[in-house]
């Protein structure tokens, strides 16, 4: 479904997203869908709460997309709010919002709950709240240099 929607994207992707939907995406093989929304132009916002739980799954992102950054337009911000409701939207005028912003793990058997909606009024809405985020969060690269420095937690 994701796929579907991102792929009508001309402009720009901006994205919320907790951690497990990037271990979620990493499962399904959304690294060629953000490809292909790279090289066709379209540029990529997300932001991201990088915790040491999903810190592989966020740097093995990260780390891919920094040295292919020259030809794809990508950019990975943390954001450290735990309660921030997951969101996407494409080109200001489709929207995906998560219904369940308690989401911990992915299963199956417990399906995301997301509204749809094409109101361009809805989606610039949660525009207006993706900048907001986006100019209080840190670069994705620079949270994940001070989580290796702190080293493995202490038990």
């Amino acid at each position: 479904m994701l796929k579907r929607l991102t792929n009508s994207a001309v402009d720009e992707v901006m994205f919320v997203l907790p951690p497990v939907g990037f271990a979620f995406s990493s499962i399904y093989g959304d690294h060629d869908n953000i490809r292909r929304l790279s090289h066709r132009g379209v540029r990529m916002r997300g932001i991201v709460n990088i915790s040491r739980a999903y810190l592989d799954v966020v740097r093995d992102y990260a780390e891919l997309y920094a040295f292919l950054d020259s030809e794809l337009c990508w950019e990975l911000r943390h954001y450290h709010e735990h309660r921030v409701p997951f969101f996407m939207v494409m080109d200001s005028r489709e929207s995906v919002t998560g219904i369940n912003p308690n989401v911990k793990s992915i299963s199956l058997a417990e399906p995301v709950v997301a509204l749809w909606t094409d109101d361009p009024v809805y989606a610039k809405s949660l525009t207006s709240t993706f900048e907001l985020l986006w100019e209080k969060a840190v670069s994705a690269s620079q949270r994940i240099e001070e989580l290796l420095k702190e080293g493995p937690p202490q038990t």
